[in-house]
């Protein structure tokens, strides 16, 4: 390691002793992202998968153009991602496993943010209406369906301000936006920063989660596609075209903040899928790493991973 002198800053990256460094490990040393990111996956035996576009621009229909930094950082067996409007206010998030194709994910994110950028929540309103708000030389309101991300007011650290189509506004501002639709109710449903985009034609749909519920779902697909406990080769395809449809509702339930219920549902789920034999190479390995990456990203759970580990070993 090349040792630090007067002309080398403090704050230069201790590898590569190039870029500025912008992660401190105490104990350890300062990095540079890059140099951070390379160092973690050494300790995890990952390969660098990550190579993609630091930058991308979007250009919507009329023309505006949208200009993102783009950075992944490594964080244990997670990797977060942040897109940052240069000059505006869009933020976008996504996580993945550290295992995960890094240029196969970043391809993904890029897809989520044109999404983003080009699924709005707002609308013009062709006349006046007092009690809407007026912003631009044009009055506005939120659409009857949308996005509004919840961000820190940086001038005052005790309010918080409403990120809509790469606009802030503030909460007298959100009042008149709703000004439109009084007698209306809103029906609202609070996720991570990393929840997928709300698109044009999606829409949020009462549904029915529970463990027993999602257990009985589980059941139903097994006695369908099973003959007594046995899956042939044949009827993977059916079976996992039923399961995604389950793991869809348990990625609902935890990401609705119900992580205990939902983990407590993929234990049991991934012991179902030991009790079922079957002549198919891939299955149900795969299948209880799904179940994991959704109810115990961070690994941390031992009985599901006692449980996942103690099949492949009797194998």
């Amino acid at each position: 390691m090349e040792p630090k002198n007067e002309k080398t800053p403090d704050y230069i990256c201790d590898i590569c002793r190039k870029k500025p460094a912008t992660v401190q490990i105490s104990g350890e040393g300062q990095y540079c992202l890059d140099c951070y990111n390379e160092k973690m996956l050494n300790a995890y035996g990952v390969e660098n998968t990550f190579d993609y576009p630091k930058s991308m621009t979007v250009i919507e229909p009329n023309g505006a153009m949208h200009t993102f930094q783009i950075e992944h950082m490594v964080l244990g067996p997670l990797v977060s991602w942040d897109a940052i409007e240069q000059g505006g206010h869009y933020h976008f998030k996504e996580s993945s496993n550290v295992e995960a194709n890094g240029s196969a994910t970043a391809q993904m994110f890029f897809r989520k943010i044109v999404d983003g950028v080009c699924t709005k929540s707002l609308e013009e309103v062709p006349h006046r209406i007092d009690n809407i708000l007026f912003r631009n030389d044009k009055y506005i309101q939120l659409r009857d369906k949308g996005s509004i991300n919840i961000v820190e007011d940086e001038a005052d650290s005790e309010r918080v301000l409403f990120e809509i189509d790469g606009e802030r506004f503030r909460g007298e501002d959100l009042e008149k936006l709703f000004g439109g639709r009084q007698g209306f109710v809103i029906r609202y449903d609070v996720q991570d920063g990393v929840a997928p985009i709300l698109k044009e034609n999606e829409y949020l749909v009462p549904v029915y989660i529970t463990k027993d519920s999602l257990i009985g779902e589980m059941n139903m697909v097994v006695n369908i596609y099973t003959d007594r406990k046995f899956l042939s080769y044949k009827n993977v395809l059916g079976f996992r075209e039923a399961f995604d449809k389950v793991l869809d509702k348990l990625k609902v339930l935890a990401d609705a903040g119900k992580r205990k219920e939902a983990l407590a549902a993929g234990r049991e789920m991934v012991r179902i899928l030991t009790e079922i034999e079957t002549d198919d190479d891939s299955f149900p390995i795969s299948d209880m790493e799904l179940i994991s990456d959704i109810v115990d990203p961070f690994g941390i759970d031992e009985k599901l991973r006692n449980l996942i580990w103690d099949y492949i070993e009797g194998l």
